[in-house]
């Protein structure tokens, strides 16, 4: 996940710095349709896309990190399980869950 990471701003990075200030200004402009709705323009929604990439694989990273420090292999020698006994099982699974999920989401969108 770092190295995908790493790609993604390397790319957003080289997104940014294409083209000159006017090339910018025409990708850049807002136009309203026909309906009076506003069509955002290409650029931003590249933009958004990217930090919306960014953002997955910096959450998918910290959940990773947070889920391999409180590992049910040691659950047993877990001084948070004798405070909360089973539900602290239930809650990694829980928390496992949703990190892979967010794991997947963010290699396969």
């Amino acid at each position: 996940m770092p190295n995908l990471l790493g790609f993604s701003l390397g790319g957003f990075a080289m997104w940014i710095a294409i083209g000159d200030e006017a090339f910018k200004k025409i990708i850049t402009g807002d136009e309203k349709s026909e309906s009076g709705e506003v069509e955002y323009s290409p650029y931003m929604s590249v933009n958004a896309t990217f930090v919306h990439f960014i953002l997955l694989q910096l959450l998918t990273i910290i959940t990773a990190l947070v889920t391999k420090a409180y590992s049910s292999i040691l659950i047993n020698n877990a001084f948070m399980y004798y405070y909360l006994g089973v539900f602290y099982k239930y809650a990694l699974l829980t928390f496992s869950f949703f990190a892979y999920f967010i794991f997947i989401y963010s290699v396969f969108s």
